[in-house]
């Protein structure tokens, strides 16, 4: 089980190290310094991937807080006026665990979302689809 976590993470930097570079050479000024040659390059390689790395885990901590601070505490500190702070905290806990853990619940799981690395690895790596 997490031999196949790690084989998709890995699959999944590979996949936005591969794009990193891509989106890299479609930029004007720098595009031109960067070959095709640099996708082989297992030294630079794994640099990019590991920046890549950085990037997508910064980007889902950031993507928390904004659901935190959008979703919930927002609507409670802007709309509601007449609330003490005591009244907005606890406000801010009732809507937290509501869409955490009461909504979540129902919600669709993203373990079972189809995606680009779970293709790879069952389709192309003939892993097992368990």
């Amino acid at each position: 089980m997490l031999r196949t976590l790690n084989t998709l993470l890995a699959i999944r930097t590979s996949i936005t190290a591969n794009m990193l570079i891509y989106y890299i050479q479609k930029l004007p000024l720098l595009g031109k310094l960067v070959h095709n040659s640099f996708y082989a390059n297992l030294g630079l390689k794994k640099a990019v991937s590991i920046i890549a790395l950085i990037i997508t885990q910064l980007w889902g901590f950031i993507l928390r807080f904004a659901y935190l601070g959008i979703l919930i505490y927002m609507p409670i500190a802007e709309i509601v006026v007449g609330l003490s702070e005591e009244e907005k905290h606890q406000q801010f806990v009732h809507i937290f665990a509501i869409i955490s853990f009461v909504v979540a619940a129902i919600s669709s799981a993203t373990v079972l979302e189809p995606k680009r690395e779970k293709y790879v690895a069952v389709k192309l790596m003939r892993l097992s689809g368990k």
